[in-house]
């Protein structure tokens, strides 16, 4: 399963495809053509992707200045490829040709794609043109790209003003999980997650969520008395209590509640029949059965399976992709009272954490861990800023119920929520670390 690289471990892998991108710019700009370059797409925001299976993939642009007036595109392909050729056995790199992008792959264990373009040409409405090889005709060509390409910077600002650049980043690493065609290049599923996920946003040609949709809330979201809720906490962790001595022969396991009932900021819809619930993190330790994704979950549901009803559940546990959920039902009025998430998660090596989730994989149900990405920079720090002062923890109590009322997205999560009320009201107070 891909995952993303950090930030600090790519920043080696960077420094030495500049150094031999500006090798080869000083020898094709002597006697050929001059031209910039930079990365592109997930390689330019953070979100190189590896698997355990699949080296750390980079994807960068060369843009040729003034390509059309002096050189076909056979010839500029051609010296581009060879001048990478005559510099592999110096940076120890494979060079091949594809039909599309000139891909190196460096025996330090990563790989890069290398696309010849043409950016940006008036009348075309922003589709970028690259280099493409017609094995038919055996020529080079100029082929306009699919999607328009001289927006993916705004459609980027947009995504992270609506602090829905979390949402994307996982719905691009699933769109690569999810990927069946081989061929199909990284760039391409890049520009197709942002297409997408900024579309079912609300995103318009202005970069602006349809004003219409902000005339009237449309939830009636209110924060749940600690009386109401804590009773059902306190039954949780009773039941957590009776799942750790069902599964001491299997794995022992931490448990962290997470979220609003972390910050003590449940909240209910009272238009809705969902209720409140509960997220929690199952964190496996002792692990003396077999330590497969699958069999951590199984037994797991299992044991919950078993109790659920002892500590006043009585919706049969569900197993969905990647939590398990129990909850207390009104049957008569068809309402969910309450429930609670819980999620098998761990922290690899590289400090990246991880939840089982479950996923389709040639037709078939598989369990995997799978990153669930960065959360949002610097956020704990301005939270405790916050709580310092109970005139800006409650003007952020204030504000993060309005929000959550008045969100007409429906992709955008309780947590982006949070965390743009967060970043307001911080920036109010004079609080910018």
């Amino acid at each position: 399963m891909y995952q993303f690289l950090s930030y600090r471990e790519s920043l080696p892998y960077k420094k030495e495809i500049k150094e031999l991108l500006e090798r080869i710019r000083a020898v094709v700009s002597d006697s050929f053509f001059d031209f910039s370059y930079n990365f592109t797409c997930g390689s330019s925001n953070n979100m190189v992707v590896y698997d355990d299976d699949d080296e750390p993939h980079f994807d960068v642009d060369i843009v040729p200045y003034d390509p059309d007036q002096d050189y076909t595109p056979d010839e500029i392909h051609y010296r581009l490829y060879q001048a990478f050729r005559n510099y592999s056995g110096k940076y120890v790199c494979k060079v091949e040709a594809y039909s599309s992008d000139i891909k190196l792959t460096f025996m330090n264990d990563y790989t890069c794609s290398i696309y010849i373009v043409y950016n940006f040409k008036e009348g075309n409405n922003h589709r970028q043109q690259y280099i493409k090889y017609d094995e038919d005709n055996r020529t080079c060509n100029w082929i306009y790209r699919k999607l328009k390409y001289g927006d993916v910077n705004k459609k980027i600002s947009w995504l992270k003003s609506m602090n829905l650049w979390d949402d994307f980043q996982n719905f691009y690493i699933k769109k690569i999980n999810g990927n069946n065609d081989s061929d199909k290049p990284l760039k391409d599923i890049f520009l197709e997650s942002l297409y997408q996920i900024c579309r079912t946003n609300g995103y318009d040609q202005n970069g602006n969520v349809q004003a219409e949709t902000k005339k009237k809330a449309k939830y009636d979201f209110y924060y749940v008395e600690p009386s109401v809720s804590d009773p059902v906490y306190n039954r949780i962790v009773a039941l957590l209590a009776k799942v750790q001595k069902e599964l001491y022969s299997e794995y022992t396991f931490q448990y962290q509640f997470i979220g609003s009932s972390a910050r003590n900021m449940i909240t209910a819809d009272r238009k809705g029949n969902v209720g409140f619930d509960f997220d929690v993190n199952i964190i496996p330790q002792n692990i003396k059965c077999k330590n497969s994704p699958e069999h951590l979950r199984k037994v797991f549901f299992d044991a919950v399976q078993r109790i659920y009803t002892t500590y006043g559940f009585n919706s049969n546990p569900e197993n969905s992709t990647s939590v398990i959920t129990i909850k207390k039902v009104d049957r008569k009025n068809s309402k969910c009272l309450y429930g609670c998430d819980f999620a098998i998660v761990r922290t690899t090596k590289k400090g990246r954490q991880q939840n089982v989730v479950l996923r389709k994989d040639n037709n078939k149900q598989i369990y995997v861990w799978e990153d669930r990405g960065d959360y949002y920079a610097g956020l704990s720090e301005r939270v405790e800023f916050l709580k310092k002062s109970s005139k800006r923890w409650n003007d952020l109590r204030k504000l993060y119920i309005e929000k959550k009322n008045m969100n007409y997205c429906e992709a955008k999560k309780s947590r982006a929520i949070f965390a743009e009320s967060v970043k307001e009201i911080c920036d109010k107070y004079g609080y910018h670390k």
